[in-house]
């Protein structure tokens, strides 16, 4: 049942017992909804989305974006609005609610993962940037009270920022009026009290800088290389055992790896600069059919030429073979997220 005012459902959307309760409601392609409760003055949902097994509740807008994943018994409820970014995964059981108040809205980014059994607490705002990673049974809280303020007991109000690229570890509390710096890393079981900086590793209860300085630490691009090569050969062992491709095999080209197949082939090379046409260790004749190249860095002349996969900028072309999805969907194990 969806009852709005105004509605754009795309013809390719499945929605299998959804009770939607909103003035505007925008569904586009390709989204699946199963079991979904909403209220709301406004619903938008994005390309390929996901959600089953939700409730979502809010007096102003629920904006989910694209090929984002939202799993069974979840909850996000903020008074002022409730936005979730694209390529974002929600896991089964999180919990975004408790008390409400005019302030309290939740803005997550995109490609970010909330791990099962989180909870966090939308008295107040609560932002979390691009590629946040929240363990599973962590809790952020905006407020904390309970025994009465006026016989002296405590009581705490504040938003919560968490920068782009944070990793908060399984456990972690946060409390109200804490920011946590971009690219800065939590340790788990951690009670989090007092701003972190930027690019630092904090644990403890509380929770404080251990490291700080050279965090994380930087890599030699020989470094980078020797880890490119360990994942590629720990990445032809997983195609072939688990995901079943028999017909991969990983051999030495040139000055790189090349990972070949019969859907597709990837070639890694640590330098690109002499990757252009007049220079051919990436001469399509000597080349299988088919391949994509992975490096650091991907020169423009070559992104015209093949599909391909930048390590560093976390981006790929538009297309990429079978084998390069499979490479995009297990480097996040090395927290490599490649955008889609």
């Amino acid at each position: 049942m969806i009852e709005a005012e105004k509605r754009k459902i795309d013809k390719s959307a499945v929605l299998k017992n959804v009770n939607i309760k909103a003035k505007n409601v925008t569904i586009a392609k390709d989204v699946n909804l199963e079991n979904v409760n909403v209220e709301a003055d406004t619903f938008i949902v994005g390309e390929g989305t996901r959600i089953n097994g939700s409730i979502f509740s809010s007096h102003g807008s629920v904006d989910i974006g694209s090929y984002t994943q939202i799993k069974e018994n979840t909850l996000l409820k903020a008074f002022r609005h409730v936005k979730v970014g694209d390529q974002t995964i929600i896991d089964r059981g999180v919990v975004i609610g408790g008390l409400q108040s005019e302030y309290s809205q939740f803005e997550c980014g995109s490609r970010c993962v909330i791990l099962h059994h989180a909870y966090i607490n939308t008295a107040r705002k609560v932002f979390i940037g691009d590629n946040v990673c929240v363990g599973g049974y962590s809790m952020i809280f905006t407020h904390g009270s309970w025994q009465n303020t006026f016989r002296g007991y405590p009581s705490r109000f504040g938003d919560v920022t968490i920068k782009d690229d944070v990793w908060l570890n399984w456990h972690v509390i946060v409390m109200p009026n804490v920011t946590i710096g971009k690219g800065s890393t939590v340790g788990s079981g951690s009670v989090v009290t007092d701003n972190l900086p930027d690019y630092c590793f904090a644990a403890g209860v509380p929770a404080r800088i251990l490291k700080k300085d050279d965090y994380p630490t930087k890599m030699s691009l020989n470094e980078k290389d020797l880890l490119a090569r360990m994942v590629l050969h720990d990445f032809a062992g997983y195609v072939k055992g688990f995901v079943g491709i028999k017909s991969a095999r990983l051999s030495e080209f040139g000055d790189g790896l090349i990972l070949s197949s019969n859907v597709g082939s990837l070639l890694y090379i640590k330098k690109t600069e002499k990757l252009d046409k007049q220079n051919l260790p990436l001469d399509k004749q000597n080349l299988p059919h088919g391949t994509d190249v992975l490096s650091f860095r991907i020169p423009e002349l070559l992104r015209e030429e093949l599909g391909w996969i930048e390590i560093d900028s976390e981006t790929k072309s538009k297309k990429v073979n079978r084998i390069s999805e499979e490479f995009i969907m297990f480097v996040r194990r090395y927290g490599v997220r490649i955008k889609l």
